[in-house]
């Protein structure tokens, strides 16, 4: 929501200023420096992802191939297409179900994956809590379609080019608190 934008940008402000009122720092402030600028690093890596993340769903009935994800609104509208720099070709779709009912107990997509860049082709399988991992890409199982003989799989995909940043300020955080702890 915006006003949480403000706030958020009220709050790195916040946190700006009271380095540069602490400056200049000496030994006694390393772990307020430490703690303070690394606030500013997670600040700064939600801001990229908020800005430059890609997210959307790739849907596929066996034998299909796409390069393109799309991403839609909660009326099912479509909002926005990203082309993937590799192709996703649904190999076979399994469904396996609890011993004596018909509810679904894991589904795993067996995909090609093909990258005309690399030239690189090969298989890979992805199941629930089990992505895949290309080019800075996610693909997680999210769902599937069955229409008599035929079966789908849903992909949700995504690229956060803010997840690294963020997790540099987290390791950055817990440094800032032990220095603290120790001065």
């Amino acid at each position: 929501a915006p006003w949480f934008l403000v706030l958020e940008g009220l709050f790195a402000l916040n946190v700006a200023m009271s380095l540069v009122d602490r400056f200049p720092w000496g030994k006694a402030r390393v772990g307020f420096v430490i703690l303070h600028g690394s606030l500013l690093v997670v600040l700064i890596g939600a801001a990229v992802t908020y800005l430059f993340k890609v997210e959307g769903t790739l849907a596929l009935w066996e034998g299909e191939e796409r390069s393109e994800i799309v991403r839609v609104d909660e009326a099912g509208r479509e909002q926005q297409r990203w082309a993937l720099p590799f192709a996703v070709r649904l190999e076979d779709f399994v469904v396996e179900t609890h011993p004596g009912t018909s509810r679904p107990a894991r589904f795993e997509s067996r995909v090609r994956i093909t990258d005309p860049e690399t030239g690189q082709a090969f298989p890979a399988r992805i199941w629930m809590n089990h992505e895949l991992h290309h080019r800075g890409f996610v693909l997680h199982q999210s769902g599937y379609q069955q229409q008599g003989e035929r079966e789908m799989t849903v992909l949700a995909v995504s690229k956060d080019p803010g997840q690294p940043i963020v997790f540099t300020g987290f390791f950055g955080l817990l440094a800032g608190m032990a220095m603290v702890f120790v001065t």
